[in-house]
């Protein structure tokens, strides 16, 4: 074999052995490139996660301050002695569309108590009534003696039944009957409640008939058991599955 042979044949082994070696190199690599990958995922994950938890505290910290400014603008007002009726119950509307609870309510209860307005003073009050009342939704939710399930399709669900101001003459009481008609088997409480006009007119209301609101699919059965109830009473009413979740809640409005 010539001297040039020898060194092909070099060449050859040379570059095999380069070959497996980059082989095993890729082989090596391969899990810790896909591991590299999730952890990239997993940084923009958090990176999102970070940003959308740093919104959240700006927006919450926003509410609290404008809560706060709402608080300094009741009481400024409410000391001035020429304050007017249109004064006051602007404050009012600001109070039930921008403040938070539970201050929005003892915001109200405030003014309940103190505006020159009559009117002013007896809206405030129903709109407190009614944000103190929903304050403790969870509460009797989730404080409802144990039922037997096979007792009554209503168990411990806690049920509020609503009747619109506007119509109270005939709503009130329809959603009265109602809860004279509630199961012995049913250990939840169920409330009769006005639903003020004040309150139909925000965004989420605009209750005009009468209409059951529950999560589906858990409440599906309480609420189609509400139904009938009603129907048995000649009173017809619509189902409304609703996205934000209200556990072992129900809500009737009687609108009619």
């Amino acid at each position: 074999m010539t001297f040039q042979e020898r060194v092909d044949q070099a060449s050859k082994f040379v570059g095999l052995i380069s070959l497996v070696v980059a082989a095993a190199a890729a082989v090596r690599a391969w899990p810790l490139d896909a591991r590299l990958k999730e952890l990239n995922t997993e940084t923009v994950r958090l990176d999102q996660e970070l940003k959308r938890t740093d919104a959240e505290l700006k927006l919450e910290a926003s509410r609290r301050t404008l809560t706060f400014d709402l608080y300094k603008e009741v009481r400024a007002v409410l000391q001035r002695a020429d304050r007017t009726t249109r004064e006051e119950d602007a404050l009012r509307v600001l109070v039930e569309s921008l403040a938070e609870d539970p201050l929005r309510g003892k915001l109200l209860e405030v003014l309940s108590v103190s505006a020159n307005s009559e009117t002013v003073r007896q809206e405030a009050q129903k709109s407190a009534t009614f944000y103190q009342d929903q304050a403790v939704v969870p509460t009797i939710a989730a404080t409802a003696p144990a039922a037997d399930p096979s007792a009554s399709v209503f168990a411990d669900y806690a049920v509020d039944v609503f009747w619109c101001e506007s119509k109270r003459q005939t709503s009130e009481p329809i959603a009265r009957a109602l809860i004279a008609r509630k199961p012995a088997g049913a250990t939840g409480t169920w409330r009769p409640r006005l639903l003020p006009e004040t309150i139909n007119r925000r965004p989420g209301y605009g209750i005009t008939s009468t209409l059951i609101r529950y999560t589906a699919p858990a409440e599906q059965g309480v609420a189609t058991a509400l139904r009938d109830l009603l129907q048995g009473a000649n009173v017809r009413a619509a189902l409304q599955d609703v996205s934000f979740s209200t556990p072992r809640y129900v809500s009737v409005f009687i609108c009619q």
